[in-house]
């Protein structure tokens, strides 16, 4: 099965799929980090920590941070529940 191509450049954000130390077969996302630069097609630098590694582009997901979502007008909304216990 090819590799999807995934277009990463310079300085993009991406999360890593990383393997917990304690066990190598649960893994998860890490980040975001910054690519350095652009090994090959498939293959790019992240400087995580003082270490730059590479990593093939299976292990990498575009990183897009959150936005808050508040009204456009400024107020904020609320919502009030209670509960009344009838005996």
């Amino acid at each position: 099965m090819p590799t999807k191509f995934r277009g990463f450049s310079k300085r993009d954000q991406v999360l890593i799929l990383l393997s917990k130390n304690v066990n190598n077969l649960y893994m998860h996302y890490r980040g975001p980090y910054h690519i350095q630069t652009v090994a090959s097609i498939n293959s790019y630098v992240c400087k995580i920590g003082n270490k730059l590694r590479t990593y093939h582009a299976n292990l990498l997901k575009r990183f897009t941070p959150r936005t808050p979502s508040a009204p456009d007008d400024g107020i904020l909304q609320q919502a009030c529940l209670s509960f009344v216990d009838e005996e």
